[in-house]
């Protein structure tokens, strides 16, 4: 009727609750509630990953406001180290600086004997030169743009004239300014440019981050609604247990009668497991007890029965389960 030793499988607790699911028709709930369980697992693993990644992702979070804070406190431009650095050496020389600024213009333009001078007497001569010989004209075209580039380099030089005097609030003020591009380029890069280079990828790392606890958010809502369905199956699958397990224990004990053992009787516990150990066969535990004889206390099954009573105690669960009158 039943392969050696399959009576076996009554004394552990899958076996008994196999007995009890088959006999009451619960499997196909069984595995709905299985598929559940795996759902919410896996949910509650990657919100218990997400929660402790938030924590990171908050201080890092912090760090990347506390630095961009930072930045835009100084917000350097490109740049603007070398601007400063070449107006601190102008500063720091300034009256050097005036002195060959003027030496030079004088020398182009405002002396008696000035290049602008010559040049313009050049152009005079070359000019009265062309009338005789039209040759000439590329010699006066040249003299043209000479005093052109001339006028030009007279005109950069009167900048460091128009600077004035030497202006130590100024020069206070650029010392500063480096000072303060010096601090970040000491905590964020070798360069101004890789400052800035990096006040960009935090921006995009920071707004990243908002994404995260956004799915954080997310997987809350999903975990709150998968431990609802989970429950409310395995729920109902306990419940369908409960009311199974009279009726096994009836069937049982009429096929018992048939089997010799009209004195031995079967309960059937089925108790709710500690709060929050649900699952993926359901939220019960459930044990087989047995009195071999009239008057005898229920204990386990897998403590008392004789092989030959599990044997017959198989077959008759058996029985039970197929509907065998």
């Amino acid at each position: 009727l039943h392969g050696q030793d399959q009576h076996q499988s009554l004394l552990g607790a899958a076996g008994q609750r196999d007995a009890l699911d088959g006999f009451s028709g619960l499997m196909e709930l069984r595995a709905e509630v299985g598929v559940l369980h795996w759902a919410l697992a896996s949910l509650r693993a990657e919100h218990e990953d997400l929660t402790v990644r938030e924590r990171e992702r908050a201080r890092r979070e912090e760090t990347l406001r506390r630095e961009l804070a930072e930045f835009e406190a100084t917000n350097p431009r490109p740049g603007e180290d070398e601007e400063l650095a070449r107006d601190e050496r102008l500063l720091r020389h300034a009256v050097e600086v005036s002195r060959l600024a003027g030496q030079a213009f004088g020398h182009l333009s405002e002396d008696d004997d000035s290049v602008m001078t010559r040049l313009g007497g050049a152009t005079d001569a070359v000019t009265k030169l062309a009338s005789f010989d039209p040759q000439a004209a590329s010699i006066l075209a040249a003299l043209v743009q000479a005093r052109v580039a001339v006028s030009e380099a007279a005109r950069e030089i009167g900048r460091y004239l128009d600077a004035g005097e030497f202006d130590p609030a100024r020069l206070e003020q650029v010392g500063a300014r480096l000072a303060a591009l010096d601090r970040l380029t000491r905590k964020y890069g070798a360069t101004l440019a890789d400052v800035l280079e990096y006040r960009a990828s935090a921006v995009l790392e920071l707004l990243g981050l908002g994404g995260a606890a956004a799915r954080l958010a997310e997987i809350s809502g999903g975990l709150e609604r998968a431990d609802q369905d989970y429950l409310a199956r395995a729920g109902k699958l306990s419940g369908l247990r409960r009311q199974a397990a009279g009726k096994l224990e009836k069937a049982v004990a009429a096929e018992l009668r048939t089997l010799a053992m009209e004195g031995t009787r079967l309960a059937i516990s089925v108790m709710p497991l500690d709060e929050g150990r649900g699952g993926p066969m359901g939220m019960d535990e459930i044990e087989f007890l047995i009195a071999p004889n009239n008057g005898e206390e229920l204990r386990p099954l897998s403590r008392i029965a004789s092989g030959g009573e599990l044997s017959r105690l198989m077959l008759a669960v058996r029985n039970a389960a197929e509907g065998r009158d």
